[in-house]
């Protein structure tokens, strides 16, 4: 048996050695950031010069582009790049991990990355503090989730699942039985419907269904007015977008008709007023647009003005 020559840390043209990966191979670090594991034969006999970076003995210049949240700022050597996060960190980061997209920050935390996304029956609704986030499963409940396991799939309900509701069916926000009895009636006074699921009719059912999800989204703006800090009953709220421009749909809309997660993402955008509040709110907006309109029909009129005493 040979003897293993150890050429770690040693350079072969734009290859540094890192460490022995066993069968020959040694994995190898790019000047330009890539990392790769070459055969000892190749590095020694220089067939492998780079990892393909060199094009006319050309270097790939990555200065200047982002990678996520990093700014390429220089280049140090050894596949080592000096790059800036968004968040004002600056590190030295390896090439490889920016062009393949293993980093995209310095570790920096935005606590609204996640809110509205959907990961299997959860969509995120808050985050919760030490690493967890508030999720609303599909049957209704609320759940704290890590966001390591959000990530990696390993929790995708609150447990549900778990529990025997799979046997069920999801519909219009709510599990519900599959074979619903058409003998008997809703639940709800005065109402002569036939059940169609959970002890309700389709109408009530639907009405049940947007009412947890509208609580659920009072909870997550607070729950109370933004404007007179005020405490009411559901009804009397509603979801004021801050820039009418950003305003996709309505949030009493949406709940009705488009999926949850989407309509999470547009309360993001919102800020949860009474109705007296909301139309205080609308009224100030509208008299200052108008105030602009009025101001800029002035100042044409001026402009006016003035070219007919220049023509005179």
């Amino acid at each position: 048996m040979h003897k293993l020559i150890d050429l770690s840390d040693q350079r072969f043209s734009k290859w540094t050695v890192k460490r022995y990966e066993g069968s020959r191979y040694w994995l190898c670090i790019c000047d330009c950031g890539t990392m790769k594991k070459v055969h000892s034969d190749n590095l020694k006999s220089g067939r492998s010069k780079s990892c393909g970076c060199v094009t006319g003995n050309k270097f790939i210049d990555i200065i200047g582009k982002h990678f996520g949240k990093w700014l390429v700022l220089e280049y140090l050597g050894n596949g080592l790049w000096r790059s800036q996060c968004d968040c004002g960190n600056v590190k030295p980061v390896v090439g490889h991990y920016l062009r393949k997209g293993k980093t995209k920050s310095c570790g920096c935390f935005d606590p609204n990355e996640l809110i509205g996304l959907r990961f299997g029956r959860l969509v995120v609704l808050e985050y919760a503090g030490r690493g967890e986030w508030l999720c609303f499963c599909d049957c209704g409940n609320r759940t704290k989730v890590q966001t390591n396991r959000l990530h990696s799939k390993h929790t995708s309900s609150c447990g549900c699942l778990a529990r025997g509701k799979s046997h069920r069916k999801y519909k219009h926000g709510l599990y519900v039985k599959t074979n619903p009895n058409p003998d008997l009636k809703c639940s709800i006074f005065d109402c002569d419907r036939s059940e169609h699921a959970n002890g309700y009719c389709r109408i009530h059912l639907g009405r049940l269904a947007v009412f947890e999800k509208t609580k659920h989204l009072l909870k997550m703006n607070g729950g109370k007015c933004k404007r007179c800090d005020g405490i009411y009953p559901a009804p009397v709220y509603d979801f004021h977008h801050r820039n009418p421009k950003e305003k996709e749909f309505a949030i009493s809309d949406g709940i009705r008709s488009m999926p949850f997660e989407e309509v999470v993402k547009e309360c993001i955008k919102c800020d949860l007023v009474c109705h007296n509040c909301h139309m205080i709110i609308e009224y100030e907006e509208g008299y200052n647009e108008i105030n602009k309109a009025i101001k800029k029909l002035e100042d044409i009129k001026n402009n006016i003005n003035d070219l007919v005493i220049q023509r005179n």
